[in-house]
């Protein structure tokens, strides 16, 4: 992604990289939430699914070149803290 993106653009990806924590929180919360190993098992790897889904859409906004417009306008979705180990 070089291209600039639009105002438009950069609210529709805020929106999905939202959708990507909400899902990532959730699945990470059922994990907690069942003493089954194999439920815990799939409810991480789809959590890890969403968390490569914000990871590639964090690095596209970056590598754009309204990247640095949007990462200083909303700091709180580069933060680290949805960087789970799984």
């Amino acid at each position: 992604m070089q291209e600039n993106l639009t105002e438009r653009e950069l609210m529709i990806l805020q929106d999905q990289i939202m959708q990507e924590m909400c899902m990532i929180t959730k699945y990470l919360n059922y994990t907690e939430m069942t003493g089954d190993q194999e439920l815990k098992t799939i409810c991480r790897q789809v959590a890890q699914k969403h968390q490569n889904h914000y990871n590639t859409l964090i690095r596209d906004i970056n590598s754009s070149s309204a990247g640095q417009a949007f990462t200083a306008a909303q700091p709180a979705y580069a933060q680290s803290q949805y960087n789970y180990q799984f």
